[in-house]
């Protein structure tokens, strides 16, 4: 099994890496495409709608087929649009190849995270999908910095062609050593049946709260550097600090949250954990609102202590839609996915507002405030499908 999550979770390496690379290729894109920075801003917009919608329609397309033969499929389409990247020759190729990329990457992370589940018995699935999520996470924090390095010390396309050449190498690995039919594979749903959890209230509610959570989180992360230049004075060095500071407390968050998640429960794992983040969004404001001693020490234990809660609540929000839909979780998974981008798309939004109206000093505030509707939301929507579990004998944890 450990050999399989390790696989999963260097595929979600790979993909996490090209969702967030473009970001650091933008001057290289701009001079060599003689585009403006926006335009080549819009790459990044185009990946993150295309996999915000893409993901559910087609989880839903393909409910019934083995999972096995998804994330084949799902690897070579993300691979060819990595190797269009690489081979682009103008904005508009480029912006297809990247369309082509989040179609493959659309359909990893719910397959991937359901096929982890499957494979784990019921008291290890939060540790087997935290397993895969850190694939993710390190791909933020090591995997997309060190390619955005490696592509402006040689040339923009040479991180794209790597990204191919390892999807590749992924894709054959996947093929070879899962089998056609996993012994622990879901029985296969029809589109009716995926469908079924998102017709309840509570579920669709459940999604909103992903929706808070993620524009929170995002509010501060997109504008950190601002923030830290209100707490105090940072340098080049101690701005990059911070951020990798945040960096290895997400990697930590993310093992914690599936430890947390086997050991007490997905609901108590999440509510624990927003308590903690409301906690230390909160203290961004208090320490931008007052002139505290120390404060840069104070700003990298909220720092340590946000990325930490940030990352634990993935494994456990993970679990808990897999348990929502324990034959068809993929499509819950998907729209996880769908949420969290539109709020991170969102939470850029939401923050810009704020530091437009001379305001910066409040945002902890106010993305404290968006966690704690969150969590109400949650507490509501674990007591509305109790309810119903105790009825018709769904399993809720």
């Amino acid at each position: 099994m450990n050999q399989k999550l390790l696989i999963l979770a260097i595929g979600a390496f790979i993909i996490g890496t090209d969702s967030y690379i473009v970001a650091g290729l933008l001057l290289g894109i701009t001079t060599d495409m003689s585009i403006s920075i926006s335009a080549a801003g819009q790459l990044v917009t185009i990946f993150a709608i295309t996999m915000a919608i893409a993901s559910p329609l087609l989880t839903m397309l393909t409910s019934s087929m083995n999972p096995k033969k998804i994330l084949v499929w799902t690897m070579i389409i993300f691979t060819m649009g990595n190797f269009v990247s690489f081979l682009s020759t103008d904005y508009f190729m480029l912006s297809s190849s990247r369309v082509i990329a989040a179609l493959g990457a659309a359909l990893y992370f719910p397959i991937a995270t359901s096929l982890a589940a499957s494979m784990a018995d019921s008291d290890k699935q939060g540790k087997a999908i935290s397993f895969v999520s850190a694939g993710l996470t390190i791909a933020i924090t090591l995997g997309a910095p060190m390619g955005a390095w490696l592509g402006n010390l040689f040339n923009w396309r040479i991180s794209f062609l790597i990204i191919a050449l390892v999807g590749a190498i992924v894709t054959i690995i996947i093929h070879v050593v899962f089998p056609a039919e996993h012994s622990h594979e879901r029985e296969r749903a029809s589109i009716v049946e995926s469908l079924t959890p998102v017709k309840r209230v509570a579920v669709l509610l459940l999604f909103v709260a992903i929706l808070l959570i993620t524009t929170g989180s995002f509010a501060v992360y997109t504008y950190l550097d601002p923030i830290m230049s209100v707490i105090d004075h940072f340098s080049t060095a101690g701005v990059s600090f911070m951020f990798a500071l945040f960096g290895g407390s997400s990697i930590i968050g993310v093992w914690l949250g599936g430890y947390l998640t086997d050991k007490i429960g997905s609901l108590p794992t999440i509510y624990l954990t927003l308590t903690f983040k409301i906690i230390s969004l909160v203290g961004f404001s208090l320490l931008m609102h007052n002139d505290w001693p120390m404060s840069k020490m104070w700003l990298g234990c909220l720092i340590v202590s946000w990325g930490i809660t940030a990352w634990m609540l993935n494994p456990a929000i993970l679990k808990y839609l897999v348990s929502l839909s324990p034959k068809s979780p993929s499509v819950l998974l998907a729209l996880n996915s769908t949420f969290s981008f539109f709020g991170t798309a969102s939470g850029a939004a939401v923050g810009g507002v704020i530091i437009e109206n001379n305001a910066i000093q409040h945002l902890g505030y106010l993305c404290g405030i968006l966690q704690l509707l969150s969590l109400l939301m949650i507490v509501i929507c674990s007591i509305g499908i109790s309810n119903r579990s105790n009825n018709q004998g769904i399993e809720a944890i």
